[in-house]
């Protein structure tokens, strides 16, 4: 009887442990069999980087190109976000957002985002913050700097100005292996819950670095201590299916 018990629960201890997903607009119809209530959807509207000068440079069609992937997605599931690369730009467009699009990430990355916002990235991300909450969206925050041991302290303590936090560490875990892939996401995911319990944790991976079994093992190994997973990759849909229904045990 208490071995039936146990194994009459695991599905679902599975099940309350199961991160939900970011994925990109773009791939929706071909992962929308693999969603479930809460995921997110998110369009890309970075900036592009002029080869001559290096400099960032807003690019409309590209904005107005993601802007109509996302209304044309009708999906009760899932919630919608807009990823952009400079405060500039969200104070430029925030009235051409959709109403329906309740997320705002804010991507600081260099040849994407203007080199004195991530010179000073404490004002820009509580800027980005304070736009953001003015007009009722939530603001995920993707910092790769994240990925140095040098700004994780001043990085980290941002954390109180945000809703959500993307964790950029598919670097360590194709460089690492996935004990430290794991041990460093419980370490930040342990420290952004002390500084704010009600941020929204993410991790993410890239297929192509590391092997496919290594992405699903590390995953499933930080399940339990962040919110929600995103599988990068520009094309390989079928891949990020695998993965996502192999850690989420659908």
């Amino acid at each position: 009887m208490r071995q039936c018990l146990l194994f009459c629960l695991l599905p679902a201890i599975a099940a309350a442990a199961a991160p939900a997903t970011f994925i990109k607009a773009e791939h929706y119809a071909a992962l929308k069999d693999e969603l479930a209530p809460g995921d997110m959807v998110f369009a890309f509207a970075v900036r592009d980087r002029n080869p001559e000068t290096k400099a960032t440079r807003w690019n409309e069609t590209k904005f107005r190109e993601r802007v109509e992937l996302l209304e044309s997605i009708h999906d009760t599931r899932v919630e919608k976000a807009l990823v952009l690369s400079s405060i500039e730009d969200f104070r430029a467009v925030q009235g051409r957002i959709p109403k329906d699009v309740r997320w705002i990430m804010y991507n600081t990355e260099p040849g994407m985002t203007p080199a004195a916002e991530m010179e000073n990235i404490e004002a820009s991300v509580s800027d980005f913050a304070r736009v953001a909450h003015a007009v009722g969206m939530k603001l995920d925050w993707a910092p790769l700097g994240m990925l140095s041991p040098e700004q994780e302290e001043r990085y980290l303590a941002l954390a109180p100005q945000v809703d959500g936090y993307l964790l950029q560490h598919q670097k360590v875990l194709e460089s690492q292996g996935v004990e430290a892939f794991a041990a460093l996401t419980r370490k930040r995911a342990a420290i952004l819950r002390r500084l704010n319990p009600k941020c929204m944790i993410t991790v993410q991976v890239v297929i192509g670095r590391g092997k496919p079994e290594e992405l699903i093992t590390g995953l499933r190994m930080v399940s339990g201590v962040v919110d929600s997973i995103t599988i990068w990759t520009m094309h390989d849909t079928a891949a990020a299916a695998r993965i996502l229904e192999a850690v989420r045990g659908q």
